[in-house]
């Protein structure tokens, strides 16, 4: 019993609460539609626009004063008079208040207003606080800018002469070093220029050297499997007599019996023995060098030790072979490109 009384003084205290503060919020809301009407009113809008915007504005705010509290507007709404079959006879008869226009409905209660007027915070418009906004950053740009300036200008007064002076000669190294930078790189540029062109010349000359060899009567091109080949290193065959020869093993010279003294040889040309081997351009690594070298190899004669009357007995002595390309194995290294 008791807890019931209570909750009951409770409900009823809330009730009174409400009560008493729908007046205060009906009272803000009056303001603030009057002070949209005027403000309207100022700008000079024609009455039908001004009505459609007034009513889209008012219809915002009543929706959220709706929302924000409990209080409703006393006044019967016309969706009131559809009840049940039971009760239409009974409201037929009642006669519902003749329906006015919202702003009627909001400009007699303003004429007891004037009293809290003053007790009302003022509502600052929008326009003017944009303005005053702007209007304090284009200050607040102008004062940094003046006093920016100002620092700059005592520092060029606070300085002395000398300071002035090594500012200049500063500023004089610094330009004559760039003069200098752009001069070195221009030089690099016109030289770099000068080597691929260089380069280019002798690649071409390559080319037409090559091409010339293909049709030299002492060069031979061997065809294998319809697959051309050159030597890189001609060599011609040639019969060669000999009565004094090497033999292996031995640094004494030996002689070669007279029936015995003819022998065939592979001997370099002259125009290529320790030249470069032929390639065609391009087709080998920047530093590497080539040669053309000549090859021995030992072949059965019958010999005696020179200067001697002993027997001719069979041994070897020593014969040129062939022409053999030499490729060097140190070479410089490419940099890299930065």
């Amino acid at each position: 019993m008791i807890l019931v009384l209570v909750v009951w003084l409770l409900v009823g205290w809330v009730q009174s609460h409400q009560d008493a503060t729908a007046p205060d919020d009906r009272v803000r809301r009056a303001h603030l539609k009057r002070r949209m009407l005027e403000r309207l009113a100022r700008r000079g809008m024609e009455n039908r626009e001004r009505e459609r915007v007034a009513e889209e504005l008012l219809a915002r705010l009543e929706s959220y004063s709706t929302a924000a509290t409990t209080s409703s507007s006393k006044l019967p709404s016309r969706h009131q008079r559809s009840h049940h079959r039971s009760l239409q006879r009974h409201h037929a008869r009642t006669q519902l208040p003749e329906e006015i226009s919202f702003y009627d409905q909001m400009y007699p209660q303003l004429e007891g207003l004037q009293e809290v007027d003053d007790t009302l915070q003022e509502v600052p418009e929008y326009d003017d606080v944009e303005v005053e906004m702007e209007s304090r950053d284009v200050l607040r740009q102008y004062l940094l800018s003046e006093i920016f300036h100002s620092k700059m200008l005592d520092r060029r007064h606070v300085l002395t002469s000398a300071e002035i002076e090594t500012e200049q000669t500063t500023n004089r190294n610094t330009r004559e070093a760039r003069n200098r930078r752009k001069e070195k790189r221009r030089k690099r540029q016109e030289d770099k220029k000068r080597k691929r062109g260089k380069k280019k010349n002798k690649q071409r000359r390559r080319d037409r050297d090559f091409e010339s060899l293909l049709t030299d009567p002492n060069i031979t091109i061997h065809d294998i499997e319809g697959e051309k080949f050159l030597d890189c290193c001609p060599s011609k065959l040639v019969v060669v007599e000999k009565s004094v020869s090497r033999v292996p093993g031995s640094s004494l010279p030996w002689e070669i019996r007279e029936d015995h003294r003819y022998f065939y040889e592979r001997v370099c040309f002259d125009e290529y023995l320790g030249k470069e081997c032929i390639f065609p351009a391009r087709s080998l690594r920047k530093g590497v060098v080539t040669r053309c070298a000549q090859e021995y190899s030992y072949t059965q004669a019958i010999i005696r030790p020179f200067n001697t009357t002993g027997e001719f007995n069979m041994g070897h002595v020593l014969v040129r072979s062939g022409c053999s390309c030499q490729v060097s194995l140190t070479h410089k290294k490419r940099k890299r490109k930065r």
